[in-house]
């Protein structure tokens, strides 16, 4: 199993900027698809006026069907956060110091629908670019699916498959976070037409739709995320796509240090997939806790700072 490791240095090494690698690399997408699936369909409820055809040559995107999930659809997604704060430290409440410091990470994936009937994706294809990120203080991140590719089909029951060999628990673990929903309308897709798309509705919240929305994030428990998000407008063309106002909380914890952090933006979400097309959340960060310094140990830590997130995706 290859694991990303992210190394952890205290914040005082990283006076100034400290700027982050972040580039990802796709993993090669193997070619290939098979014909739309005519056996039985999995749980869940068929979206109305979903279809897809094995005569169909062409992906969903390139004719503008709002509602097919065909076979061969994809798309490369690049996802992205930062965070840029000052610290201000202290112990036993004499001041000693401002430090200043930046995080980010980056990363690319590519989805592939591998079989679909009735608008329900019933095999998806996951490839999980590498990626790199800085250290923000003490914090350890661990990626099991760092560069590998993974088929999640849905049959009798779920399964998440490398190549021929079954997934790790770790692996398993990452990937339903976000993909477990195949075999049904994805999470964030339902959460809308329960909506019936209706302007300021809001979706109902749940951890899985906190994940579709947000994505996995370094050292963040999305299923613990606050999320609100409501249709603000729909357009049909090239593919039916609602735009949603979204609102998210969450903290980030490095040993003793935790970052409370709140963002809003707009995102755009393919209707018939449920994908994310493109989010851009900014905000607010508000730090507080501790972290050692050398030579002088444990210090006390209270600041502020700017993060963002974005996803950005393209239908090929």
């Amino acid at each position: 199993m290859n694991l990303c490791k992210v190394a952890i240095f205290p914040i005082v090494l990283i006076s100034g900027l400290v700027s982050c690698g972040g580039s990802a690399n796709p993993a090669a997408s193997p070619g290939g698809s098979s014909a739309n699936d005519t056996s039985g369909s999995p749980g869940g409820d068929a979206p109305d006026k979903s279809s897809a055809s094995s005569d169909d040559a062409k992906p969903a995107a390139a004719k503008g069907n709002a509602a097919d999930v065909a076979v061969g659809l994809q798309t490369l997604e690049k996802r992205s956060a930062s965070l840029e704060f000052d610290l201000n430290l202290s112990k036993n409440g004499a001041g000693s110091g401002v430090q200043h410091g930046q995080w980010s990470f980056s990363e690319e994936r590519t989805l592939r629908v591998k079989k679909a009937k009735n608008g329900i994706i019933q095999e998806l294809e996951v490839v999980y670019g590498k990626w790199e990120a800085k250290p923000l203080l003490g914090m350890t991140y661990e990626v099991p699916t760092d560069g590998k590719t993974y088929l999640v089909a849905f049959a009798d029951k779920l399964s998440i498959m490398r190549g021929t060999e079954k997934a790790s628990s770790a692996e398993e673990k990452a990937v339903t976070s976000e993909y477990g929903w195949v075999g049904n309308p994805s999470s964030l897709r339902q959460a809308m037409l329960d909506t019936k798309m209706a302007p300021e509705i809001q979706l109902t919240a749940s951890p899985q739709v906190s994940a579709a929305i947000l994505g996995a994030i370094p050292g963040v428990d999305i299923a613990h995320a606050g999320i609100k998000a409501s249709v603000k407008s729909v357009k049909s063309q090239p593919r039916q796509t609602a735009t949603l106002e979204v609102a998210a909380t969450f903290s980030i914890k490095s040993k003793k240090t935790t970052f409370d952090i709140e963002l809003k933006g707009p995102a755009d979400v393919d209707v018939a997939t449920g994908w994310v097309q493109s989010m851009d959340l900014q905000g607010t960060a508000n730090i507080t806790g501790q972290t050692d310094v050398p030579k002088k140990g444990a210090m006390d830590v209270e600041g502020k700072g700017k993060v963002t997130i974005s996803r950005h995706s393209e239908f090929r």
